[in-house]
């Protein structure tokens, strides 16, 4: 840590950040500014060496782990809890799976990717009846397409303009696919406690392998 941060500057400062429920927190926070002499490469990553991870595999790396975390909470609801919601909750847990996947296999699988697929957008919160085999094998699907995708991004690709303005203003594709690791995140967080809520379960447990 030390050899890195050599020939950089860092700025301590706060950050309001919005919670569910018209909820603030601030986090600390460290910016660091680069130094001249501190080469970035079109990734937008400091190069410090041949050994430096790329960003693809770190990205690829994190949709692995989390799209296995989406698995094993599938695996973790029965059927009657799978399409089921709590009061003041809008969407069950395999709406949510399904949302998940219409969402990544287009930005990701389809806009980044070239893999083919039509996106129907409505069924993912309306369908209620999709066979848990048939969403088992969707989401194992996915944990294999979308982190071959972005392992297989080549590095002056992250610096592109994303091809669709999805939240109102241009965006990198790196800038993009992190907004979409964020997504994926706060509905697996959603689904999670929705589990625990309907099933009176707690975490679930470590993966043995």
């Amino acid at each position: 840590m030390r050899r890195w941060a050599e020939g950089h500057k860092f700025r301590p400062g706060n950050l309001m950040v919005a919670q569910g429920g018209g909820a603030f927190y601030h986090v600390t926070f460290v910016a660091i500014l680069h130094s001249p002499a501190t080469p970035v490469t079109a990734a937008g990553m400091c190069r410090q060496g041949p050994d430096m991870t790329p960003l693809s595999t770190e990205l690829a790396a994190l949709f692995t782990r989390d799209l296995a975390r989406l698995v094993r909470q599938l695996d973790a609801l029965d059927d009657a809890h799978l399409w089921q919601v709590a009061p003041g909750v809008t969407n069950s847990a395999g709406n949510l799976m399904l949302h998940l996947s219409g969402n990544l296999r287009e930005f990701v699988g389809r806009q980044l990717g070239g893999v083919p697929y039509v996106r129907n957008r409505p069924h993912e919160f309306a369908a209620k009846d999709v066979e848990r085999s048939a969403l088992k094998a969707e989401l194992v699907e996915l944990a294999a397409i979308i982190p071959g995708v972005i392992s297989r991004m080549p590095a002056a690709r992250w610096d592109d303009t994303f091809p669709e303005n999805v939240l109102g203003e241009p965006l990198t594709n790196r800038q993009f696919v992190i907004h979409l690791y964020g997504h994926l995140n706060y509905h697996l967080g959603q689904i999670d406690y929705l589990r625990r809520t309907l099933t009176g379960d707690g975490a679930l447990a470590k993966p043995t392998t």
